[in-house]
Formats: C-alpha cells, structure tokens, sequence
C-alpha cells in the first residue's frame, strides 16, 4: 500500500442539514433506517488524485454509533481524508490531511518528520497519541541474528492499529509483525504517551506468534488475537486492555499469516474467527464462534460459497468485514492495474449464516450498488447494523443507516 506522510493539518468544514426519505421496505422491518445528504463546497477536493472529490473515495470507517463516517480519498501525499460527524439532524463535513488507518473505528494517522513519534487522532473523540515512528526487532527483545536486519516495521507497514468502537477511556492498539514472522510486538497506548502503556512480545520459538488479525471489544476492555505459526499451529489469545495480562488462550483450527479475520459481536460477549490453511485446501474456510469471557469453543461452521481470506487483501480497504445480527458479511475489492492508483477494479459482496454458514446475495435494492466500483457504496459495521456512504458527485454524498447487513 502507498505510504502517506502529513505535513500539516487542513480543516474544511460545511454544514448539511438531514434529509430522511421514505425507507424501502423487506421481510419484517425497513432495511434502510435513513438517509441524509453531506455536501461540501465545490473546490474543496480539487487535490484528489483525479480530480473528482468525493468521487475518488477508496473506504470508509465509522464508529460504532455510526455518528462519525470517514472517507479516504485517492490522493497523492500526504492524502486527504473526509470526515462526517452527525451533530443533532445535521451534519458537519471536515477535510483533513492525511492516512486513515484500516479496520478499525476511525483513525487518521499522520507523520511531521519531527522527532521518532507519528501522530495518531482518535477522530471520534480527539484523543491524540504519539506513538514511535518505527518498531524493530530490538523492541521485541531480540539482540542478535538475521532479524535484526530486517528494518521492519515502520507505523505503515505490517502493523495493525485498533481503536475501541465506542467512546469509553480511550486506548490505542498497535500489533506490528516482522516481515520474515520471527517476531510479533503488541503495544497499548494512552494519549499523550509515546512509550506504551504496556509491551507483549512474542516469537515464534515461543510458539504461534505471528498475528493473523487482532481486534478490540466495543467497550475496549479486552484486546483479542488470532496468532498462528505458519504452519498447524494456530491460538486465540485474550489481553486484558487495562494490564496487558493474559486472561485466556484456547487453540483453533489452523489458519496462515495474513490470513486471518476477527469480528466482535455488538454486545461483545461472542468472538468470531475466521479460519483458513490454502495450502490444505485452497477453498475450505470455516468459522470458529468463541465466548470472549472465557474463550469456550461454542461452535463451528462451515463456510459454503465464495471464500473470505481465499480472496486476499488488507483488512478495512480491500476486504470490510462486520457482523450484523446471525449475518457476517463482506464486502471485498481487487485492485486495478494502476501503480500510481490504490482504486479497485472488481467488487464483490456476499453475506453468510452464523448458524449454518449458507451464503447470501445482497437485497435486491442494494445488490448493484454494492457490486459496482465506480461510484459504489461503501459500507462499514456500526452497533445494530452497517453504514453506508455513495458519492452522488464530487462535493456531495450519500449516508445511508442499514438496519441490518443488506
């Protein structure tokens, strides 16, 4: 992914006033909730990559209430990023300068190039962080041998950063993996901190310690890790966020580095992991439902259709996860061709059964939007359901509330 650098911070701000239309209806309820409209002045996304503002969007994050959407835009360095914050029946519409993080509630990430920390805002509360630029393998505790060498990671690259969906006491996670897997680094930070609050180190001579994905409960009270070894070897592992003590670790199926997925149930008592080995079985994933208070095993489902993790990408913009009620869903990109370009060429979309992992299209009022790349409609997980942004030009777009995975 292409590196994003920030030189300075630029706010924009217009305000929209809400537009609830009549929502359609399917089974029981109304899928859409609401709809309202964001505008900004015409210019104000002139230094999209192409010129075509809103247009250019690339993926969307929210928090869990679903009262702040944010929107990467194709753009060269140091990037710019729409932020959307519902303020009563209107709604604010905020440009800022730099790199939204991936996967996780939204996060804007950016670097001076003053002194060894990058700056990261929490963008649904404020909350500033001060982590180091860069970890190595020194951090992890390693004095000697061919990992030193590595000069991983820098906070870009091989790193996962987490946030909690809600607004409780805010804390930062970061998960940085060594390129060759030989070390992992778990860090917990407070804002106004660069050291962390807490460290874990983990290798792989330990055991699996390379981290398919990790994810936080909504209230942040609990970090949660799918590790494996790269091999047969795979373990779900449970921190308490306050300490960074271990609460429990339970051992799945196996899956491959980089190819792992986690989801929390809104309520945050069910963890789900996504499983997969391709080099067993190129197309057999499955899904492991854990109590997260304990880490019991509660039951396993087979996935039928298309694959999750078989399709690749980086979690949060070429592959949104969520979980909505008995759906999981995803919504996955391919990118295009284009080196100077991060834009997608294919979409796809498709939902499935906790229960009995059968596979699902999308609703009908919603299935081409959901498959089209150009001017699309992202969609991100809140409580209770997902939210949805479209591009209706370049300085204007839709939000649209789902009760419930389309």
């Amino acid at each position: 992914m292409r590196q994003f650098f920030i030189l300075g911070t630029l706010a924009s701000f217009a305000c929209v006033t809400a537009s609830n239309k009549p929502a359609s209806t399917q089974e029981e309820t109304p899928l859409v909730e609401w709809r309202h409209t964001a505008q900004a002045a015409v210019g104000t996304f002139d230094a999209t990559l192409r010129h075509n503002g809103l247009q250019d969007t690339l993926f969307i994050s929210a928090n869990g209430a679903g009262t702040v959407v944010a929107a990467m835009l194709d753009s060269n360095p140091p990037g710019l990023v729409a932020v959307m914050r519902q303020r009563g029946d209107e709604w604010q519409l905020e440009v800022r300068q730099g790199s939204l993080l991936e996967g996780t509630a939204p996060l804007l990430g950016f670097d001076d190039e003053v002194g060894d920390d990058v700056k990261v805002e929490d963008l649904t509360t404020g909350a500033k962080f001060t982590p180091p630029r860069r970890l190595t393998a020194i951090d992890a505790g390693i004095t000697d041998g061919p990992a030193l060498k590595s000069g991983c990671c820098g906070w870009w690259e091989h790193t996962i950063w987490r946030v909690p969906a809600q607004e409780t006491d805010r804390v930062l996670v970061r998960a940085a993996v060594a390129k060759l897997g030989t070390w992992t680094v778990l860090d917990a930070y407070v804002p106004g901190q660069a050291a962390p609050q807490w460290r874990i180190k983990l290798r792989d001579a330990d055991g699996p310690a390379r981290v398919a994905d990790a994810q936080l409960t909504p209230r942040g009270d609990q970090l949660l890790v799918q590790l494996t070894d790269h091999n047969e070897h795979a373990q779900l592992v449970a921190y308490a966020m306050e300490t960074g003590t271990e609460l429990w670790r339970v051992r799945t199926a196996d899956t491959r580095h980089g190819s792992g997925a986690l989801v929390v149930t809104d309520d945050g008592l069910q963890v789900i992991t996504v499983l997969a080995n391709p080099r067993a079985c190129e197309t057999c994933e499955k899904l492991e439902v854990h109590d997260v208070a304990t880490g019991r095993l509660l039951r396993n489902v087979p996935l039928r259709g298309e694959t999750i993790l078989g399709r690749y990408g980086k979690r949060g913009y070429e592959l949104m996860l969520g979980v909505s009620g008995n759906r999981l869903w995803l919504r996955a990109a391919a990118r295009g061709g284009d080196s100077h370009s991060m834009r997608v060429a294919a979409c796809t979309y498709d939902s499935w059964d906790l229960h009995d992992g059968s596979s699902h299209e999308a609703t009908a009022e919603l299935r081409e939007s959901l498959k089209q790349c150009d001017a699309p409609l992202r969609i991100a997980p809140v409580a209770g359901g997902v939210i949805g942004m479209r591009a209706t030009d370049t300085h204007r777009a839709e939000l649209i509330r789902l009760r419930r995975a389309p």
